[in-house]
């Protein structure tokens, strides 16, 4: 997914990082909009398990991704994994639409089936759903810290103010933790597995979002 400094104020859907934690800090939220939307994946889960089963084990179905020109020389510019992973007895929630759109560039790359396009639409629907997000406008000093395993995070739209000085402004960090060994995640969310910003333990990327 194209990042905030790279396309503007445009609104971003709800999806997951490649890390364990996304970190949040809040410099200049800019003159209007912009609110920060972060929605429970856990109880989506439950809900669809409980409510809609077969929409459900369609996101337990492998999906394509997008490596986005990341992958190692040599090997394919996507890989599949499910959007809802078990582990034991954990959930672990990967999911980034437009990763899973922009595979159809590749020709050998697997396409969702109808059943599979339901299932997101779905996914997006409940994400939007005030019954399952919360909104939180940031103002400069503020932090925001996210599990990527069990949390979906999208941004609204915003408008900058270049005149009077009010251009938004937000650090991101990306972080890995200690907190579950490999062996307790699914392989794609092991250390040095999950994408090219890993490739050492305990390693951070940090960038800025605007």
């Amino acid at each position: 997914m194209s990042r905030g400094n790279e396309i503007g104020g445009i609104a971003f859907p709800f999806h997951s990082d490649g890390s364990d934690l996304v970190g949040l800090f809040c410099l200049d939220s800019g003159a209007r909009g912009g609110a920060s939307l972060v929605a429970d994946a856990v109880a989506i889960h439950n809900e669809l398990v409980r409510t809609e089963p077969a929409l459900a084990a369609a996101l337990y179905e492998p999906f394509p991704y997008d490596l986005r020109g990341e992958q190692a020389p040599g090997t394919k510019p996507w890989y599949t994994m499910p959007i809802f992973n078990r582990c034991g007895d954990r959930l672990f929630v990967r999911y980034i639409r437009p990763y899973i759109e922009s595979t159809r560039r590749h020709e050998d790359a697997p396409r969702p089936s109808d059943k599979a396009r339901a299932a997101m639409d779905r996914l997006d629907a409940m994400c939007a759903d005030p019954q399952f997000h919360v909104s939180m406008t940031m103002a400069a000093g503020d932090m925001q810290f996210v599990n990527n395993y069990h949390v979906l995070h999208a941004r609204d739209a915003y408008e900058d103010d270049r005149v009077s000085g009010r251009i938004r402004h937000l650090k991101r960090l990306w972080l890995e933790t200690d907190v579950l060994a490999d062996a307790e995640k699914p392989e794609r969310f092991r250390l040095g597995k999950t994408d090219t910003y890993w490739s050492s333990k305990g390693r951070t990327k940090s960038e800025i979002e605007v």
